[in-house]
């Protein structure tokens, strides 16, 4: 239970330390920047608990695992949160009624794409030409790794 409680303390200091990490001028990510904050935040807690029991041991093990489950569960919620439909209407419903008009104005499948377009421009991985848009350098290696899982994994 000690393990636990110390894991989660170590976990929410993480999320509040992304959370401050997200306010700042940097070009990254917010799933880089949990990345980023999240492996100094591990390396402690690997550094700390190796200290008290040894790299090796069962509490060093398990405080990794427990931690990386953990920061795992917070990526994929926050991503999903961010890319839902579902969640993105309730949370301008939260800010103001609207009515199906409006609605089907905001998620209009064209508009929808283009929202997802800006996105990707904007994250640096296409970039917008004359009359075409194409991947930039950090875009190629995105889908250079996505067709590499797509072979492992036979979804090709």
């Amino acid at each position: 239970m000690e393990l636990l409680i110390k894991v989660s303390g170590v976990f929410l200091l993480a999320v509040l330390s992304h959370s401050l990490f997200c306010r700042l001028e940097i070009k990254l990510g917010v799933v880089s920047r949990f990345i980023v904050i999240g492996s100094v935040v591990g390396v402690l807690l690997v550094g700390w608990q190796t200290y008290q029991y040894g790299f090796w041991c069962l509490p060093t093990i398990g405080a990794v695992i427990i931690y990386g489950f953990l920061c795992e569960l917070y990526i994929f919620l926050f991503t999903m949160v961010l890319g839902s439909i579902s969640t993105n209407l309730i949370v301008r419903l939260t800010d103001a009624d609207m009515s199906r008009e409006q609605i089907d104005q905001i998620y209009d499948s064209k508009q929808m794409v283009l929202n997802r377009l800006d996105r990707l421009v904007e994250a640096d991985l296409l970039k917008q030409g004359d009359e075409n848009l194409f991947l930039t350098a950090k875009g190629e290696k995105l889908a250079k790794m996505f067709h590499s899982f797509r072979t492992f994994f036979r979804h090709s």
